[in-house]
């Protein structure tokens, strides 16, 4: 029996990018941000990223299997990879492994396979996982725990096995028991906090801006202890954002309504006393 040839779906004639050039371009968008997180928080994002990358391939593969679908083909459209680097960017750093897996197992199957496949689903997958994870596991998901040489050093050997044992509880156990690898096992309990949005809320006016409205040298605010990391973090995302659109892969018109409504309700509350509450309009940008 004759079986055509498998292609790229409609439109043919306007479409510039395939699917996999659009999430690719996505995935590097995201780089920036990528990088200055780890500079100032260490490994945790990383790994996530990676341990999330690696369970979405796993699990897409399982479904398409499933489904009778040419697996190779659909994998190369980059979708599940995507999905695997948004939610992974949006989870606390250092997430348990099975934070991770139910996340992406949510995003991939319920709110993406189970609408019939990429493009039919009608909600974004990685902040469906998101959701569920927010409502399903509230105290892991405000919970952010930092290496103890973060301050020092977030890029040492030791926060990374730090990083580590936190995404793999079950491996503090394992190489101690067979001298292979020293990785640490935090007490959790003694690192978990809220997350750094409420405490940059809490501690009153932003650092950058002492920084901006003083003699001190811009060096020192690129210094891990600089306490501005998270202005920066944002920036470097909000570079890549730029980029896409520059490149025209996104649109301007969902940000921008999203931010001005952000900013103005900011400005609302903000101006009736409750400062110390609900943050200032810079604070929510």
């Amino acid at each position: 029996m004759y079986k055509p040839a498998l292609s790229a779906s409609s439109p043919y004639l306007t479409a510039v990018n395939s699917s996999a050039t659009v999430m690719l371009k996505v995935m590097l968008a995201c780089l920036p941000g990528v990088l200055v997180s780890s500079w100032f928080f260490g490994y945790g994002l990383m790994i996530n990223i990676i341990v999330a990358a690696a369970m979405a391939l796993c699990i897409e593969a399982s479904v398409l299997k499933l489904c009778g679908k040419p697996v190779g083909f659909h994998l190369r459209d980059n979708s599940a990879l995507l999905s695997a680097i948004l939610l992974a960017i949006a989870l606390p750093p250092g997430s348990s492994w099975w934070l991770i897996a139910l996340g992406i197992g949510f995003s991939l199957v319920i709110a993406k396979h189970l609408y019939g496949g990429l493009g039919q689903n009608l909600f974004n997958p990685a902040m469906c996982g998101y959701a569920f994870l927010l409502i399903s596991f509230p105290l892991e998901m405000t919970s952010w725990h930092l290496p103890d040489s973060y301050l020092s050093n977030p890029l040492s050997w030791h926060a990374f096995t730090q990083a580590l044992g936190l995404c793999f509880p079950f491996l503090s156990t394992w190489s101690s028991s067979l001298n292979v690898l020293a990785i640490d096992r935090l007490a959790l309990d003694g690192l978990a906090m809220a997350t750094p949005l409420v405490e940059h809320k809490l501690a009153g006016n932003s650092m950058i801006n002492q920084f901006i409205h003083s003699d001190a040298q811009w060096s020192t605010l690129f210094s891990r202890n600089a306490d501005t990391g998270w202005e920066l973090v944002n920036i470097a995302f909000l570079i890549g954002g730029l980029i896409l659109l520059y490149q025209r892969i996104i649109s301007w018109r969902i940000p921008v309504s999203i931010l001005l409504t952000v900013f103005l309700l900011a400005c609302i509350f903000y101006s009736d006393g409750t400062a110390a509450v609900v943050g200032s309009p810079y604070l929510h940008i």
